[in-house]
Parts: C-alpha cells; structure tokens; sequence
C-alpha cells in the first residue's frame, strides 16, 4: 500500500505544476492523489476538497484569495480616483464621492475562513496583514490599534483621546478571516437607544437626554477553536429501584415482593460508583483576545456567525481601524480548555443522571484529552462608544453584525431599593404559603 502511494507521488512529480498557491505561506501546492485534496512541501498545509471542487473555482486555486502586499488599503475609485471606503449595507467598496460601488469577490463567491491546525501553524501562521502596518498606542488608556501605515491617526478608538503616538510595531499573526460589518453607525445608534430604554433600573432622565460622544467602528481580535474529546470519569450515584424500568419485575412468575418492588411501591436505595468514557466535541469556542475591553460587555454581545467568516482581506478594514491581538495563541487556548472543562463537568454530570434514573450524581471526576484541534484568528467588527450621565462615563457596545448591545448603565437608587422590597416581599409570599 505505501508503495503504491509513493508511485503516485513520484508520478504528480513530474507533472506540470497544478497553479494552486498556499494560502499560508505562498509556494506552490501540489495534488494528493489518495486524500483528493492539496499539500504544501514547504509548510505542511493540506487543503481539504470543496463542495465546488478545486478545479471549478479558479479564484481560490490561483491563491488571489489573500491580497498582494501593497503600501496602503485605500482602493481608489476607478470613476474619480477618491479612495473607496468598505459600506456595510451593500457589503461593497463604496466611494463617497461619486457613489462609484465595487464588488468583493469574498462576499459575493461563498467563501469561509479555514480552520488551521493547531499544532502544525501555531509557529508559522501567517504574519502576512495584505498592507504595510503601522501600530499606535493611546498615551492615555493604553489601547493598541493597527492601521495602515499611511493613514493619519487622529485619535483612539477606546477613550477618544487624541494624545496617539507610533510605536515600534512587534510581528504578530495576520488574521485568518473576517465577519464583516453589516450594521452602519445610524442602525448602531438606533440599537443603543432601543436597549437603553429597556433598562428598567436606568434613570427615566438618562434614557431622555443620553447624548452619544460619538461611535467607532472598529475590529476587535478574536480566537476560536474547534476541538475533539475525550474524558474518562467516575461519579456517585444514589441508585433506587423506583427509578428504574426494570422490565424483569413484571415477568409472569415474578413474586409479588419482586411486583411491589418494580411498582415502586417499596423502594429501595444504594450508593454505588460509576464510571464511563464521555466524548464531546466543540465548535468555535470564541476568546477575546483583546484585554482592553470589559470581557462581560464582549461576552454579553455574543453570538456571532464565526461557522460564516470570510477569509481575511484589506479591504474589510477600508475606513475601520484593527485593534492588535494582546492574549497570545497559547494563553488562548489555556483559556478555551477552562471553558471546556466547566461545560463537560456539567454535561457528564446530565449523563450519569439520566443514565441512572437519578438525579444525586455527585463527586464527578474526570481528566480529558483534546485532540484534533484546530484554530482560527478572526476579527470581528464592534462599534464602540460612551455617553456621560452626572459627571460619570458609561461606555456601551454593539454587535456590528447583528446589532445586540450591551454595556454599562446608570442606577437609579429608587428603582433598585423598589426593585429588592418587591423581591423580598415576593419571597416572603411563597415561604409563608409553601411552609404553613
């Protein structure tokens, strides 16, 4: 069997080269006649085949599908020469002075993101922006933002202070792909004001005369991970014949002890251990990796269509600054397994009880391995902003694909001691009628 492959390989060669570039490191691939798909020699990238098929789509198998190195992402418009800017409502280029629109082939062709193995790119992902960079860091709040290197920043993005300075960029990983912006400022804006409203414990005064200091579109670094499982466990369980079918205790010639007993009519009880393998696999477990923005306001702005991410390109961040990862690949991943590990104590919990008629499952121990994990750098697009009630400053997010909010909120004294009384009395009502 391993000769045959061999022959095959010595075969493909010999053949002329197949055209398709790496999408990792930009040498030619070459054809895997036994996987059906495409590796590189250089870096060890495998491309899986498509739906479509390699051949059928010739945008991805000549590798224009990661932009050429170019000194700026501003596109110039091919109608008056002004530079075109990404619209978020026509998913487009769009110049703002005449209107001019154009088409990404990103966007309008289907494609999605890959997945990258963990193991093999963590060393050698693509540090490749598509743009020469330049990094800026905010002398008041510390926040690092990537832009192109020829536009002018005039202030951050995080706090709106406009004391930026340039600072020696350090070589970071290029995104893998991209959710684009689907929400413009005014639907943003609308957002805000629809989920200020609904704050109940908010002041009547600050949902009337909340005046935004402005919001910034801005792409925000995200890891996302995709793993396998396996964890052998142990658990106690109180087991009870009561809660068990047993199909045997109705069997003609039973005795009326065993009948009684399978009715349930006497129960009886013992504590035993168990044991099993539990399997589960994870999709897309999403990480910040930005530390300086409040993690509960991210988490809250939660989901995102991360399965449905285009492959990163420049042109995406075309009037929107990028902010630089500052959580690295392996403290991300040492984060991913910790939410793992919570979900899986509860899941292996929710399956010794169900497979026990039981509902006592207690003292579950277990280890996993993780396997056949891989991983994506995706930047994800937030607009950012702040407003100011009685000398205090509330900063507030919005999905910028969906439009969910989330933020900080004035508290209003009244509302809030109005709001425990009540749940006080409530609790004192179901006390007293439950335990008379």
């Amino acid at each position: 069997m391993h000769g045959g492959v061999a022959v095959e390989r010595e075969k493909n060669e010999k053949k002329e080269p197949t055209g398709r570039k790496c999408l990792t490191c930009g040498n030619d691939m070459e054809f895997n006649p036994v996987t059906d798909g495409y590796f590189c020699t250089v870096c060890g990238r495998v491309d899986k085949p498509t739906v479509n098929g390699y051949e059928e789509d010739d945008y991805l198998s000549t590798g224009r599908i990661i932009a050429e190195t170019t000194e700026e992402t501003d596109k110039k418009c091919s109608g008056c020469g002004g530079v075109m800017n990404y619209d978020p409502h026509t998913k487009s280029l769009l110049c703002p002075f005449c209107g001019n629109a154009e088409n990404l082939n990103l966007v309008s062709r289907g494609y999605k993101a890959s997945e990258n193995s963990f193991e093999k790119e963590k060393r050698r992902a693509s540090r490749n922006w598509g743009f020469k960079t330049k990094t800026v860091v905010c002398d008041f709040c510390g926040g690092k933002t990537i832009y192109d290197y020829l536009k002018l920043s005039e202030k951050c993005p995080y706090c709106g202070s406009n004391q930026v300075t340039q600072v020696k960029s350090v070589e970071t990983i290029a995104p893998g792909g991209v959710c684009p912006f689907l929400i413009e400022e005014y639907k943003a804006q609308k957002s805000f004001k629809a989920w200020i409203k609904k704050r109940w414990l908010c002041p009547r005064e600050a949902k009337l005369n909340t005046k935004l200091k402005g919001m910034t579109g801005i792409y925000l670094p995200f890891w996302t991970f995709d793993t396998a499982t396996a964890s052998p466990f142990t658990a106690t369980v109180t087991k009870s014949n009561k809660n068990e079918n047993n199909p045997k205790s109705y069997y003609f010639g039973s005795s009326i002890i065993e009948i009684l007993f399978g009715l349930g009519l006497f129960a009886s009880e013992n504590t035993v251990t168990v044991s099993g393998i539990h399997r589960q696999f994870f999709n897309d477990i999403l990480i910040p990796a930005s530390e300086n923005h409040d993690s509960s306001i991210l988490k809250r702005l939660e989901p995102y269509d991360t399965d449905n991410s285009l492959p990163y390109s420049p042109e995406f961040l075309s009037g929107f600054p990028a902010e630089q990862y500052s959580l690295g690949l392996d403290e991300a991943w040492e984060t991913a397994q910790q939410s793992c590990t919570g979900k899986l104590s509860k899941s292996i919990k929710i399956r010794v009880n169900n497979e026990n008629y039981t509902h006592s499952a207690r003292n579950v121990k277990f280890k996993t391995a993780f396997y056949d994990v891989t991983f994506k750098y995706l930047l994800l697009p937030v607009w950012i902003s702040s407003y100011v009630y009685k000398g205090e400053i509330y900063q507030f997010m919005v999905n910028g694909c969906t439009g969910k909010t989330a933020g900080k909120f004035p508290v209003s004294k009244i509302r809030l001691a109005a709001a425990v009384s009540l749940t006080v009395t409530l609790a004192a009502l179901i006390a007293y009628f439950f335990l008379r």
